[in-house]
């Protein structure tokens, strides 16, 4: 956390970082210190050369846009994407920025959803500007950055104390008591005020949320998530601002994507149907159809499969980047010859997704047509991991990448080196404790997730993971306070429930397997797992009557599966047997 890593940047022109990973360290150069002509308009000596040159009369637009970057005619795309290098939060995905291809071709920006984002996708912790930009009515209606914000001088185009800055767009009819129900040329009658909402962060640095959204009270008060007009009048509840708020406008609101989000944020699983249809809703922004996508990802399941492959095969680029890294965390072969499909993607950032997601393949694995495309993403995501090293959490990737690959050394390195840079990174420890594990080195492994828990009490993965080393260990007494800690501090976690359940059951305490099982499929109902488990479970206790309605559900999700098949069977066999 330095001035190389996580200032320069943005806060200087042609920054090469020239990280030195065997001394740990930078010989950092730059063109410029501060921000200059350069380092928005890209390299300028062929520009310069051609204004000093006998064809200087003849320059056009068109023509000096041949050498230079942004113009006073750049799309807005054009113009997006070369603001959000720096105001967005984003990981680099290449050493340097060169202004070549696109900002997903550099950059892989950070969706609108916790913990970055309130689940509604209002800004949260520092995340600048893109991510809440692109889900605005203003982005999608054309307007670019140069509208509002001078970018030479740094100041606003018009004044936003009496709205002209809004009216350059709006009808007057906006800037008036009969829309905003305020007293007019007061703080509280000002557009930002109800529609741009801002945060400090730095303590000093106030920044504003650029969604532009409608104050949704009503989903503060179901959901938490905060609005606009309580931040002014804290002396009352969000139901009072809710209902003002129809008194003023009815009770009709917009259709709009927030809803979904803060559902699917609160209530799991259940609203996948609700998540599938955003994604298919062209008319909602791209970025929040690519959070749905990485919702959808957390509860992966033949449900939300087919929309998955659709988005990833002919989506906006930040949904194919979502659904690849969505496809990822599916099983080997599951996600074995979608991938293959993002391989030759057109942005960087779908190639890496997929290089990542086929990391412990090897090329024989691969389809002959992607082969090639198989061995170039694989080399720009080893670049991507070098370009990142300095991190613990760039650390963290390679090791990843190393087990993956199936070179365990390499990754016991890496995840040393993150602890060596953050003795608190707890993710590092608990997965150095598992490839100890893998190596029969359980000593050291309990001792890595012991020293975790004492660092840091409230850290849920700890416990877990220790419950499931206790639990390989045969030391099944042992791992309940750790599965009860563990779910109590993770309540959402279904995979750590069904290993409670596990281990209830070899203990032989049925009742509470069975209520560890119903607890995991109430959070994930469609995993297979889940079902199974308590289905054997009550025909160990010759519960037949309960064990059916599972594997009835296992048959028919999975109809060309023996295993489901025969469950069912034998299910249905003992049942009549019994009668």
């Amino acid at each position: 956390m330095n001035w190389n890593t996580m200032c320069a940047d943005c806060h200087s022109t042609n920054l090469q970082q020239n990280y030195i990973a065997e001394a740990d360290s930078f010989h950092t150069t730059w063109s410029s210190i501060n921000v200059s002509c350069e380092a928005c308009h890209g390299p300028g000596k062929k520009h310069v050369e051609f204004m000093e040159s006998e064809k200087a009369d003849e320059a056009t637009v068109e023509r000096i846009r041949e050498d230079l970057k942004l113009t006073w005619n750049s799309t807005q795309e054009e113009q997006i994407n070369q603001c959000a290098t720096c105001h967005a939060f984003r990981e680099k995905l290449t050493k340097n920025y060169d202004h070549s291809g696109d900002f997903l071709d550099h950059f892989n920006p950070t969706l609108p959803h916790p913990e970055s984002y309130f689940a509604d996708g209002q800004i949260k912790e520092e995340v600048y500007v893109y991510g809440s930009f692109l889900q605005s009515k203003m982005f999608k209606n054309g307007v670019k950055c140069s509208d509002c914000h001078n970018p030479h001088s740094l100041k606003l185009k018009a004044n936003v104390t009496d709205n002209s800055l809004c009216m350059q767009c709006h009808t007057g009819n906006y800037n008036s008591r009969q829309h905003h129900f305020h007293k007019v040329n007061t703080e509280a009658s000002q557009c930002i005020s109800c529609h741009m909402p801002g945060r400090y962060y730095m303590e000093v640095d106030f920044r504003r949320d650029h969604s532009f959204r409608v104050p949704r009270p009503d989903l503060s008060d179901k959901f938490g998530t905060p609005n606009a007009c309580n931040s002014c009048h804290n002396d009352q509840s969000a139901e009072w601002a809710a209902q003002t708020i129809e008194e003023w406008y009815g009770e009709e609101r917009q259709d709009k994507y927030s809803e979904i989000l803060v559902k699917a944020d609160s209530l799991g699983t259940e609203v996948i149907p609700e998540l599938k249809a955003l994604v298919s809703d062209t008319a909602q922004p791209d970025i929040a159809r690519a959070t749905a996508i990485w919702y959808l990802g957390q509860f992966p399941s033949q449900q939300s499969r087919e929309t998955l492959e659709a988005a990833l095969n002919r989506g906006s680029p930040l949904m194919r980047i979502s659904a690849t890294r969505a496809f990822a965390s599916f099983p080997q072969n599951e996600k074995a010859t979608i991938l293959q499909d993002a391989l030759d993607d057109s942005l960087r950032a779908v190639r890496l997704a997929a290089a990542e997601g086929l990391a412990e393949f090897s090329t024989v694995d691969i389809i002959p047509s992607q082969k090639k495309a198989f061995n170039i993403a694989l080399e720009e995501y080893k670049a991507y991991l070098d370009a990142n090293q300095y991190f613990p959490s760039g650390q963290m990737n390679r090791e990843q990448f190393f087990e993956k690959r199936d070179e365990i050394q390499k990754a016991i390195e890496a995840y040393q080196k993150a602890i060596e840079k953050d003795a608190e990174f707890y993710p590092a420890r608990v997965n150095l404790a598992y490839l100890f594990n893998q190596q029969g080195k359980n000593d050291r492994a309990e001792e890595l997730l012991k020293t975790v828990i004492d660092q840091q009490p409230s850290y849920g993965p700890a416990y877990y993971s220790l419950a499931l080393l206790l639990a390989e260990e045969n030391r099944l007494q042992e791992t309940l306070p750790d599965f009860e800690k563990g779910a109590e501090l993770m309540p959402e976690n279904a995979r750590l429930r069904y290993n409670r359940a596990i281990a209830l059951q070899r203990m032989g305490r049925s009742d509470e397997a069975a209520s560890a099982y119903q607890e995991a499929i109430e959070r994930a109902p469609e995993t297979p797992d889940y079902l199974y488990g308590i289905c054997t479970l009550y025909i160990q206790q010759e519960q037949y009557e309960d064990a059916l309605p599972y594997a009835r559900k296992l048959a028919e999700s999975a109809p060309q599966n023996p295993r489901f098949q025969k469950l069912l069977e034998l299910v249905q066999t003992r049942m009549s047997q019994s009668d």
